[in-house]
């Protein structure tokens, strides 16, 4: 039986995403495979964003190397900080109201961006027709989910 990845044993922390950011672009590019959506298509990320510079520097290279730089960008935990279990299904809502109302949340107090892509600072009115969901949990536990807007 032949394996999808190589298996690398763990050398990093529970709590951080594994640092080459491999896996995370796998749970986005399989994603967006699921969904039937290419990269272009998506015109906001709701990013995991944890706030630390290690795993929002992963996070961001991924995005940007799967997504592209095209995609506004925010973090639902910069409004309700981390939820621990509940982050994914917040992050979820918001994402589909998001959809629903064409406004993308502003990433708080987002002074010094880890990467150069287009974070919302402020709440922005865009047209986003697709977008994704991303959250990485303790041991690697990565989930990411599309949705797309419904006229």
């Amino acid at each position: 039986m032949s394996r999808p990845f190589e298996y690398e044993p763990k050398r990093y922390s529970a709590r951080t995403v594994e640092p080459s950011g491999a896996q995370v672009r796998r749970a986005i590019a399989a994603c967006l495979a699921d969904a039937g959506l290419d990269a272009k298509d998506v015109g906001y990320v709701n990013a995991h964003g944890t706030g630390t510079p290690g795993n929002d520097g992963v996070e961001a290279e991924a995005i940007a190397a799967v997504v592209g730089r095209r995609a506004l960008v925010s973090s639902t935990k910069s409004l309700l900080g981390h939820t621990l279990g509940a982050s994914g299904a917040l992050e979820a809502v918001v994402t589909a109201l998001t959809l629903r109302d064409q406004v993308v949340h502003p990433s708080l107090n987002l002074e010094k961006p880890v990467a150069d892509l287009p974070f919302a600072t402020a709440a922005t009115r865009a047209r986003v027709d697709h977008a994704i969901s991303q959250s990485f949990a303790f041991g690697g536990h990565d989930a990411v989910i599309a949705m797309s807007r419904v006229d």
